[in-house]
């Protein structure tokens, strides 16, 4: 995994995969409780999830819905569009690269065409879906901003829809969001996220440099060392802890050694 980006978002198809059953064939499916737990917990360290299913929308939406599941899953895809173009939709969408993309499927033609589409995306079986928080792939540090990153992600559905509604130049747009940007000089409590951040960013990332927890704790003690956390809100809610900045001073000179935001906020 070490040579891998990790993993942000879990695709899921739906029938005997996610739950047990088809459902247009069967009439009702079952939803196993470990695959529940599944969900749960993967929403709980931060990893989004979405849906890539040949089922029809309405008869779907309406099952998980009864399930309690639907709000967990982000830009879902639905009809008998290859998963190929499903997967690259959904991480277009949430702004990701594929190869921190998963794909849960239990039929063995979905996950080969992925795979040949997109070699990046890694794909699991089904039988492996009650089992997925305890991969290594999955054993994440759970921070306060992992908790509430599908909630961020909604958010800015709602930014997006509003600026496809929105009648004026760009700019006016931007200026009415009262974007509010909050700086602070990083704390013990703030180190897990910090490595969350330089863990997680690669496209904004100045120096591509991933710092290990004891690397930031360490530069956060050095006085010749300045570590630095942003966090950004607008008038739809808070962006959450978007960026950080580390800079060794050394006399006149500062030297930049990390400079990275979050594609989340660009």
């Amino acid at each position: 995994m070490s040579a891998q980006a990790p993993l942000k978002c879990v695709i899921w198809d739906l029938d005997d995969t996610l739950w047990d059953g088809t459902l247009l064939e069967d009439g009702d499916v079952a939803l196993p409780e470990d695959v529940r737990a599944s969900v749960i917990e993967l929403d709980r360290r931060g990893v989004l999830q979405s849906l890539a299913s040949r089922a029809e929308r309405g008869p779907a939406e309406a099952r998980l819905r009864d399930f309690g599941l639907f709000d967990y899953f982000l830009y879902p895809q639905f009809g008998d569009q290859p998963k190929s173009v499903a997967v690259a939709a959904i991480a277009a969408a949430l702004d990701i690269s594929l190869d921190s993309v998963a794909l849960v499927d239990d039929q063995a033609f979905e996950r080969d065409e992925v795979r040949y589409t997109h070699p990046q995306v890694r794909c699991f079986e089904a039988t492996l879906r009650g089992r997925l928080p305890q991969l290594p792939e999955f054993d994440l540090a759970v921070t306060a901003e992992a908790s509430q990153r599908r909630a961020l992600y909604r958010h800015e559905e709602r930014r997006r829809t509003e600026q496809a509604e929105f009648v004026g130049p760009p700019t006016a747009f931007l200026a009415g969001l009262d974007l509010r940007l909050r700086l602070w000089r990083a704390q013990p409590s703030d180190l897990l996220r910090a490595h969350e951040l330089t863990e997680r960013t690669h496209q904004l990332n100045s120096t591509g440099r991933c710092y290990s927890l004891a690397d930031l704790a360490a530069s956060r003690e050095r006085p010749d060392h300045l570590l630095m956390l942003a966090a950004l809100e607008d008038r739809f809610g808070s962006y959450g802890c978007i960026g950080l900045v580390l800079v060794e001073q050394n006399a006149a000179v500062w030297h930049l050694r990390l400079l990275l935001t979050s594609c989340r906020v660009v």
